[in-house]
């Protein structure tokens, strides 16, 4: 495909359509410098195309051009503003190449009605990421409520509460995860711990019954 637009616009460099499958076929071979320019170059000929210009922003994203990105996905909403449901697309984006201040202004937008599960938990994570662990909580704890039947959220704000301090509310929220994904041993040993800090041995190890741990003494020593 790579080779087929190079040739195509080697006789049509202005088609905006043969620069977009350029950009589709370098960016799928990992190639974002010429995926992010031949897609700027399209939407510099055809404007109008609104979904290009959120695709653009994940791409400047990717090569760290913040600005151009927010411009990119602006510009896409003012043309067609149901697009304005990327901003969770673009706020995972963010939060996967470690820019978790850029993910709260994206996540942040996306809060209200169309509030998941998944989406309170990526502003979780990302307020964590940022060092804003009292916020990472109160989100977490949001999701929690938002889903009971999700374990993930429970785990996540334990591990928070835990970092805090707060070992009570860190075993409440452990507790839960176990109820909901039983088979976890991840919160079985955080919460094993939690009773191991405490003094109480015979809890922490009752915990881990039941779990495919081989070593469990070994397993509360490691975490």
């Amino acid at each position: 495909a790579l080779e087929f637009a190079h040739h195509a616009l080697a006789m049509n460099p202005n088609d905006p359509y043969l620069l977009m499958i350029l950009s589709l076929s370098a960016n799928a071979d990992h190639d974002y410098h010429l995926a992010y320019q031949s897609i700027d170059k399209a939407l510099e000929l055809w404007p109008q195309e609104a979904k290009w210009g959120v695709y653009a922003a994940e791409l400047a994203i990717k090569m760290d051009k913040v600005a151009e990105a927010f411009s990119h996905f602006n510009k896409a909403v003012s043309i067609e503003p149901k697009l304005e449901e990327n901003n969770q697309k673009l706020g995972e984006a963010f939060l996967r190449e470690g820019d978790s201040s850029n993910a709260i202004i994206m996540l942040e937008s996306h809060q209200g009605s169309k509030n998941t599960s998944e989406s309170l938990m990526m502003l979780a994570v990302a307020y964590r990421m940022d060092g804003k662990i009292d916020k990472a909580l109160e989100i977490g704890d949001r999701a929690c409520r938002f889903d009971p039947a999700f374990s993930y959220p429970y785990k996540f704000c334990g591990q928070i509460a835990a970092e805090m301090g707060k070992n009570d509310l860190a075993l409440k929220y452990f507790r839960k995860a176990s109820q909901t994904n039983p088979q976890d041993s991840e919160t079985a040993i955080a919460m094993s711990r939690l009773f191991v800090a405490q003094g109480d041995w015979v809890a922490g190890l009752k915990i881990l019954n039941g779990q495919d741990i081989e070593q469990p003494v070994i397993a509360l020593e490691r975490a």
